[in-house]
């Protein structure tokens, strides 16, 4: 995967909640890579145990901090992912809907991991 330089998350929100300190916007960027890690994970067990309540529930979870850090793009598929499994069409289609949203995820994680290098 190449590294766009077009950026996939806006941190206006995120400045208007923390102000303008580097050091307390790079904590918050920390705890959204790891809550993102973790998510994941949860994410990729609940969709091999093809359990669309369980990829419902990760991606819940996961929704306030895709708006806080204006990764727009996935909040809007977050919250279809959410509710996954009220539509049996899309629950026919749950690994790849799931894998879609985690390649994108994987793409903003790398741009935050290099516009915010661990110390």
């Amino acid at each position: 995967m190449t590294m766009s330089d077009e950026k996939l998350y806006k941190l206006d929100k995120l400045f208007e909640y923390v102000g303008d300190s580097q050091e307390t916007i790079r904590e918050m960027v920390n705890l959204f890579l790891q809550s993102a890690d973790e998510i994941k994970t949860q994410m990729m067990t609940a969709c091999r145990q093809n359990n669309p309540e369980g990829v419902g529930k990760a991606a819940h979870k996961l929704k306030p901090s895709l708006d806080i850090f204006g990764v727009n793009n996935l909040a809007v598929q977050v919250r279809l992912i959410e509710k996954i499994h009220l539509d049996k069409e899309m629950c026919l289609n749950l690994h790849q809907i799931v894998k879609d949203f985690l390649d994108k995820l994987d793409l903003v994680v790398q741009q935050l991991h290099h516009d915010f290098p661990s110390k």
